[in-house]
């Protein structure tokens, strides 16, 4: 019993999922218009959803203020592949997403305010 516990150990205190409910409310943002975004993150997997896009990532890192991730080679578009790198703030639940478009090498960025998400929390 306990050398199962022991195998299980690192898997309970290094994997990390989260379900958050992002809000843009950045006046600024003047090219892309998204007001909400589900982010579900697993650290297990390396799986990111954001919204309607699924992916896993090629690097995620989790340190005690921060998780960073970064894709390359992502379908953004049709027909246009990318990146997608992002870092949410564990204190302060500010999400920074940066998507680069390869054809253009133009890079976009949305900022977002995260907390946890409850269905109760639905407006409407």
């Amino acid at each position: 019993m306990y050398l199962l516990f022991l195998f299980l150990i690192p898997k309970l205190v290094f994997s990390l999922e989260l379900n958050l409910v992002c809000t843009n409310n950045n006046a600024l943002t003047n090219e892309v218009d998204v007001k909400d975004i589900f982010l579900l993150l697993n650290t297990d997997n390396k799986r990111v959803d954001l919204g309607g896009l699924s992916f896993e990532a090629d690097n995620i890192l989790v340190t005690k203020s921060n998780i960073s991730w970064f894709s390359k080679n992502i379908e953004l578009y049709p027909e246009s592949n990318g990146s997608v790198s992002g870092i949410l703030g564990r204190y302060s639940g500010e999400l920074v997403l940066n998507f680069k478009r390869e054809d253009s090498q133009k890079t976009n960025s949305l900022i977002f305010n995260c907390r946890k998400f409850a269905i109760k929390d639905r407006k409407f």
